[in-house]
């Protein structure tokens, strides 16, 4: 990627973090929100490029994205407790299969 066009994703990276969208779980920053589609498409088409310590990487931050969801139903908490717990997570994972796939 040459330097203009690092320089260009960069400003969209910054703009669409300080850009917050409504949505069921809160205000989302739209640079999430746009991770939240494109990184499970990212990680599928980048999955035979990744190191076999970025696959491990990521199958454990969804492992601990499944484990939030579970311990949330386990402890039967409030929805909306669990529901954004869950989102951050979710999000964690997002931010690194978008990261990695580079």
């Amino acid at each position: 990627m040459n330097r203009k066009m690092l320089l260009c994703v960069a400003l969209l990276c910054g703009l669409g973090s300080s850009l917050f969208t409504p949505t069921p779980f809160g205000r989302v920053a739209m640079f999430d929100f746009a991770a939240y589609f494109l990184a499970p498409f990212l990680f599928i088409k980048s999955y035979r490029l990744y190191t076999r310590t970025e696959r491990r990487l990521l199958v454990l931050a969804f492992l601990w994205f499944l484990g939030t969801c579970y311990s949330n139903w386990w402890r039967e908490e409030p929805f909306d407790v669990a529901r954004k717990g869950n989102a951050v997570v979710f999000n964690v994972w997002c931010m690194l299969a978008g990261g990695t796939s580079s």
